[in-house]
């Protein structure tokens, strides 16, 4: 259910945060954390959480890095093509567009 970290009595969480801060720019945070699922854990466990974060924030950074030439060249297209499987994409744009600005 939460991958092969809970397997070994670790949970890992990761927040990737997106921030606008021009019509064009945006600044991305990730954050990782690792907590301990199983308390009485100690020795392997700890060795292993301790440089978890920092590795999983590295890895990250390197598999979005491989985006950014994609990001570069999108278009924002106002009325996207949906397809099968796309989900309640629909409901979540109206809730979206209260964070927006008008269009410069």
């Amino acid at each position: 259910m939460y991958g092969e970290a809970d397997k070994y009595g670790l949970r890992l969480r990761i927040w990737f945060r997106v921030t606008p801060v021009d019509p064009r720019h945006v600044r991305m945070c990730l954050t990782a954390a690792v907590r301990h699922t199983r308390p009485s854990r100690t020795g392997a466990a700890r060795v292993v959480a301790a440089p978890l974060p920092r590795a999983v924030t590295y890895a990250s950074g390197l598999e979005t890095d491989k985006d950014v030439p994609v990001w570069k060249h999108m278009a924002h297209l106002e009325r996207p093509r949906l397809v099968e499987g796309d989900g309640p994409i629909t409901r979540f744009r109206r809730w979206a567009r209260q964070f927006y600005g008008e269009p410069l």
